[in-house]
């Protein structure tokens, strides 16, 4: 796959505005992974999973 100079230049700027946000969306993305594929709570034995966990946010 190649990417062009347009193609980094759309992915760096969507990035920015991710960035600021990383530790809010990473959480929110455990969460949904772990209510979509419950098996995957299987590799964080030792999280709580109750919603709004701080150690799945801390983690994301």
């Amino acid at each position: 796959m190649v990417l062009y100079d347009t193609d980094k230049s759309n992915i760096k700027a969507a990035w920015q505005k991710v960035g600021t946000h990383a530790g809010e969306y990473g959480g929110e993305a455990l969460e949904r992974m772990f209510d979509c594929f419950p098996t995957t709570k299987t590799y964080f034995p030792h999280f709580d999973m109750s919603p709004g966990s701080a150690q799945v946010k801390a983690h994301g």
